[in-house]
């Protein structure tokens, strides 16, 4: 059996920077001794072959440096928008609080509340003993919504759990800041029930100023009183001692410090016993029965 060999086929030998195949008039018939030496093709193919990965990662870096910005200007305008819907949004008609609260600063900006809907409102209630001066919900005490069913009313200033007597509500900001900061100085009347029967030296002490680990408290009024008319039972009732008596003692402040009375009383040598807030400025309990509230005129 006889093979025919076939028609040979020459190919052109490659340059190392792979510019492609070395081509006669035909483009496929040229020999490998046609290709230019190798030292001449890699010598300008190198060269660019170096530059080019410099130049790209220059173009890459800029890239990335342009994106950044970008999404900076992005952050930064979103930002802007953000503070501007704020600005525009319409304050909240919830009362403000003390002289630190967020709504005392911004009047200090200039910033005003609008009237609440329907005018302002002042209620009194009578607060009983275990009663947290609060609407949300606090497991294992009740709280002002198990007695006051009316929207939009907060408690201006605060009563002690432990405490009774008198609790002011309103709708309005104005109002709250005007009965709670006591740069107002409102006065605030207290009886108080005290384990043993203070001398006059005792009540001059009250009278006087108490020092207490956060300050000398401001003078105040004090007086031995009668055990209040017709006053309610306290539910639980408290534990005095058979040995020792008990008398009343009706304090005035006008300030507002934490447990302020029950600390005063102590640091004289009589522990409160028991502890109601009768009035504030010209609003009292008259009327009012523990648990029970009413509408009060608002005074100037």
């Amino acid at each position: 059996m006889v093979v025919t060999p076939g028609p040979t086929r020459r190919v052109a030998a490659r340059s190392p920077s792979g510019a492609g195949r070395a081509s006669t008039g035909a483009g496929r018939s040229s020999s490998a001794s046609d290709a230019p030496p190798a030292a001449h093709r890699s010598k300008g193919s190198t060269s660019a072959a170096a530059d080019k990965p410099a130049v790209t990662r220059a173009a890459k870096a800029a890239k990335l440096a342009a994106g950044l910005a970008q999404v900076a200007a992005g952050a930064l305008g979103s930002g802007a928008s953000a503070a501007a819907a704020k600005s525009t949004k319409p304050p909240s008609t919830r009362p403000q609080g003390g002289p630190n609260s967020r709504w005392a600063q911004r009047r200090a900006q200039g910033v005003v509340r609008p009237p609440p809907v329907g005018g302002p409102r002042l209620m009194a209630f009578n607060k009983p003993m275990g009663v947290i001066c609060q609407f949300s919900a606090s497991e294992g005490h009740r709280t002002l919504q198990d007695f006051i069913k009316v929207k939009e009313v907060y408690p201006a200033g605060r009563l002690d759990t432990d405490s009774e007597g008198l609790l002011l509500l309103t709708n309005d900001g104005g109002l709250q800041h005007r009965i709670s900061d006591p740069a107002h100085k409102l006065s605030k009347v207290y009886w108080v029930q005290v384990e043993g029967i203070p001398d006059e030296a005792a009540l001059a002490a009250l009278r006087a100023g108490v020092l207490l680990p956060d300050g000398l408290t401001l003078p105040a009024d004090a007086r031995l009183m009668q055990p209040p008319a017709d006053l309610w039972e306290r539910q639980p009732p408290i534990r005095a001692r058979k040995e020792i008596p008990t008398c009343w003692i009706e304090l005035t402040l006008k300030e507002g410090r934490n447990r302020q009375v029950r600390r005063m009383t102590a640091a004289i040598g009589f522990p409160t016993l028991r502890l109601i807030r009768w009035s504030v400025g010209p609003y009292t309990l008259e009327g009012i029965a523990p648990g029970q509230w009413a509408n009060c005129e608002i005074f100037p």
